[in-house]
């Protein structure tokens, strides 16, 4: 048995309904000619390589558990329903939806490989993996070692576990440099904090969010990127700060902690290597934002360089426990979008959406959730909410306060 790794920990404390179904996934397009031999033998290979994909989990009382299987390619393979779904998206779709229910976690089922024909037209491979077991950016991952291993290149030497990085998270938080992160961690305003109180007291399950966004012009992004990058700062860190601001000011809190999200491959606990691994490495940290009128990137800069270190200290050595958990959450997406683009590859991206990767009788951790992003050349703003708690004037409020904010701050020498 092995314990769950920071992020993992995090995750099972939120308490969803239906665990079971909680996934990410991606749908490819594959080649039509494709031997249904060569797929099963790169999914194996992928298996082999990576036991985060064969994993079980078992929950328990104080804590859950991991354990590795011995997982075969025909157990991870599914038939689709129809022999032929060209021209059937409706039937797709549905087909897709209700594969998302269908994987089981506490029996090492976290990995399922679907194929769905379309004649001599390229079809569709479903790709899904239980949440538990990565992050989007393990995700990307997957898709290129399937890919790889399709076309029959060269594996490269074997990438590091969660178990290897699970015993390094050990070790670096009886470290020194552990106890010294931890102070930098307790050493901000925390009792300032407050959380945005909802508008409403309605029923706030998965059916009831909703996404509201705004976006600067191409012409005030570009002058925003080159003020940053005179100033040593990205865009996504002055636009954190500014959706911060407009939080605190709409309800004057003193100080409001957000969450952010770090892809968390390049600084690690003992220098493990995990560019290349499969797991659910991501970091995700809380930067408490002091209420103030204008734009200061103290704030941001107050996180310690070692990012994991947060979910480190307060979910595996209990050192940051007490700390209040945070009601709102940020992620720049930026690079995201272009992890599954392999040019010249067999996958390749395809059109269709998949829908219902969570039951939906869950609801979101946070009770707003933030996401940059630069499309087109411009800098959006999307904050997803449940119409239950929050109406959309309030959103259209925080939105514009916040583009506010970043149009003033693009003008400042500070930035």
């Amino acid at each position: 048995m092995m314990r769950l790794l920071p992020t993992q920990r995090r995750w099972v404390r939120m308490g969803f309904q239906d665990w079971e179904h909680f996934n990410l996934g991606t749908l490819f397009t594959v080649p039509a000619d494709l031997p249904d031999g060569a797929l099963a033998r790169a999914v194996q290979r992928t298996l082999d390589r990576h036991p985060a994909l064969r994993t079980a989990y078992r929950p328990g009382t104080p804590e859950w558990t991991a354990e590795e299987r011995d997982v075969r390619a025909a157990t991870v393979l599914r038939r689709a329903e129809l022999p032929d779904y060209r021209g059937r998206p409706d039937e797709l779709d549905a087909e897709i939806a209700r594969l998302q229910s269908t994987l089981r976690p506490a029996e090492g089922e976290v990995f399922r490989v679907v194929r769905f024909p379309f004649g001599d037209e390229p079809g569709r491979l479903l790709v899904t993996v239980h949440h538990l077991t990565l992050d989007g950016f393990s995700m990307g991952l997957v898709g290129t070692e399937l890919d790889r291993a399709l076309r029959d290149r060269p594996a490269g030497p074997p990438p590091a576990t969660p178990a290897r990085y699970a015993g390094a998270v050990a070790e670096w938080a009886a470290s020194a440099e552990a106890r010294a992160d931890a102070g930098r961690w307790l050493d901000r305003p925390w009792d300032r904090v407050g959380d945005p109180p909802p508008d409403l007291d309605g029923d706030a399950a998965l059916p009831t969010m909703r996404i509201d966004s705004a976006a600067l012009d191409a012409g005030t992004t570009g002058a925003l990127t080159a003020a940053c990058r005179a100033g040593g700062l990205r865009p996504g860190d002055v636009l954190l700060d500014a959706a911060a601001q407009a939080v605190a000011a709409r309800w004057d809190l003193p100080a409001l902690a957000v969450d952010a999200y770090h892809v968390g491959r390049h600084l690690t606990p003992m220098n493990v290597d995990v560019i290349d691994a499969i797991g659910y490495l991501q970091s995700t940290f809380p930067i408490v934002f002091a209420r103030r009128d204008g734009f200061d990137p103290a704030d941001v800069r107050a996180v310690p360089e070692r990012m994991f270190g947060f979910d480190a200290l307060r979910f595996f050595s209990g050192r940051l426990d007490d700390l209040p958990a945070a009601a709102v959450r940020y992620n720049f997406r930026g690079h995201m979008g272009r992890l599954n683009r392999r040019p010249g590859s067999l996958l390749g991206a395809a059109d269709e959406p998949i829908r219902r990767r969570r039951a939906q009788r869950q609801t979101e951790a946070y009770r707003l959730m933030l996401e940059g992003d630069v499309i087109d050349g411009r800098l959006v703003l999307h904050i997803k909410y449940s119409t239950g708690r929050y109406r959309p004037e309030t959103i259209a409020d925080l939105l514009g306060g916040a583009l506010d904010r970043v149009r003033a701050t693009t003008l400042e020498p500070a930035c």
